[in-house]
């Protein structure tokens, strides 16, 4: 195995990624309890890595310091290490994720988990945060892969992301601090492949609670319900199915999904999922094969970073297991 101190050359790209280096290297930003495995992405706090647990007795003071398989799958995380001057940024999130863990199940499926952060004390500030990694993609990436395969989203996959999405905001909202997410970007909501539900349905989860707040009255505008209409309506708008003009009660989700939009007024959470819970449940237990082999096929084709870093994860714990 590669030692835990990054170096500029000859080192397994497995844990340093020389091709893009990066001021932080998650084995130096832990003090060796994580090791990256590869960037997920940059944003504009710092960078994101999908990490394996470090095996040695300074990662963590559990007994459960060796990568262990979890139902055959190697345990993942997203490791959040901040640039020098976003440290600041780090500690609104890691009370945001503390926070929202009190979600109960089955719920807490769609909130992001945390796991872990800097508690070093050597400054007020975090020089990294820990959550599980969701392995799947990003709306964001999920729509540009639709573009790059030229595929309409089935109908079936929109409205269970539709629903989902709804049922998480819901539980954010239902908490006694009325909690806003208050950053729901495409490139914040993910969808979990891992974690697959009725007809092979992804999980949808929210992710990035960098601006996570209570809100300080319910009087407060409800920022989440409007972008939650704003990303319904993007990923119903990439639906071509050509019967779709048959289908009343799919008119009837797009009417009201536009109509929201164009209203201050949105319509709450749950008249949303009392309109078209039914209707979901129904399209989703009817979808065709051909949906779903087309869904399959996106949604890998999205998720290749995430998917690759499984295979990865696995090689590196499978030459540690050997050595």
């Amino acid at each position: 195995m590669p030692n835990d101190q990054p170096n500029a050359g000859g080192a397994s790209p497995m844990y340093i990624v020389d091709e893009y280096p990066r001021e932080h290297y998650v084995p130096v930003a832990t003090a060796g309890a994580y090791k990256h495995v590869l960037l997920a992405g940059t944003g504009g706090v710092g960078d994101t890595w999908i990490c394996v647990r470090s095996p040695s007795a300074a990662a963590v003071a559990s007994a459960s310091e060796t990568p262990a398989e979890e139902g055959g799958q190697i345990p993942l995380y997203a490791v959040k290490i901040p640039s020098m001057r976003k440290q600041d940024f780090l500690p609104q999130e890691i009370t945001a994720l503390q926070h929202v863990a009190s979600i109960p199940a089955p719920t807490n499926r769609h909130i992001q988990k945390y796991v872990d952060h800097d508690q070093s004390g050597r400054s007020k500030d975090a020089n990294w945060l820990a959550s599980e990694a969701v392995i799947g993609c990003t709306l964001l990436q999920m729509i540009q892969a639709a573009g790059d395969m030229l595929t309409p989203l089935p109908k079936p996959l929109v409205l269970t992301i539709a629903l989902q999405l709804c049922d998480a905001l819901q539980a954010l909202r239902d908490m006694d601090s009325q909690f806003s997410h208050g950053d729901l970007a495409l490139s914040n909501i993910m969808l979990d492949l891992e974690e697959r539900g009725d007809k092979g349905a992804p999980t949808v989860v929210v992710i990035d609670f960098g601006r996570g707040h209570s809100r300080t009255s319910p009087h407060e505008y409800d920022l989440d319900l409007s972008t939650f209409y704003r990303v319904v309506g993007k990923i119903a708008e990439l639906q071509r199915d050509p019967t779709a003009d048959q289908d009343p009660l799919w008119d009837s989700f797009v009417g009201f999904v536009a109509s929201s939009n164009c209203s201050f007024d949105k319509a709450p959470y749950e008249t949303f999922r009392t309109q078209f819970q039914a209707y979901g449940n129904k399209i989703l237990d009817s979808m065709s094969e051909e949906d779903g082999e087309v869904m399959d096929a996106m949604l890998k084709e999205a998720s290749k970073v995430m998917l690759k870093a499984r295979a990865m994860a696995k090689e590196a714990v499978d030459k540690q297991n050997q050595d």
